[in-house]
């Protein structure tokens, strides 16, 4: 298929697929950081006080308890969001050293998430990887004096 762009050949097809069903099939859950409105914490709360509540009782996550997406996908549904472009950040894997070296050094992106792999659950980073975030980061700013 020579249309057929594999950057975003995914959710081209994700939406083909979706066309039979009106309304929300799915929400895209992206590694990156959300905007949230205090006023949107507040309405959840509000409707879910009591499950809220109990999720708050807990010292650690557990499987029933709600997290901060359920105020994401309020926002979603109530339309208080503004679209962003997706090239703002990159996810990667942690094990995933090489790609992660270039965007640190290149500054390809705004914001990038290193998430653990089942094999790098231990905690340690890759040296290049560290070397690369002390080469950028390691200059003091003004308020950090």
């Amino acid at each position: 298929m020579a249309f057929f762009n594999f950057k975003y050949g995914s959710n081209l097809v994700r939406t083909i697929l979706a066309l039979p069903w009106h309304g929300v099939t799915g929400f895209y859950n992206p590694h990156m950081p959300i905007a949230y409105l205090k006023s949107s914490f507040q309405e959840v709360w509000q409707k879910e006080n009591s499950w809220l509540s109990e999720t708050s009782s807990h010292r650690f996550r557990e499987s029933t308890d709600l997290t901060d997406w359920v105020v994401r996908y309020w926002q979603l549904q109530s339309g208080k969001f503004k679209a962003g472009s997706t090239k703002f950040g990159k996810y990667y894997l942690q094990d995933q050293t090489e790609q992660i070296v270039v965007d640190l050094e290149q500054s390809s992106h705004k914001v990038i998430c290193i998430n653990d792999t089942p094999m790098t659950k231990d905690g340690v980073i890759d040296q290049k990887v560290s070397e690369a975030l002390e080469a950028k980061l390691s200059i003091n700013l003004v308020f950090e004096k």
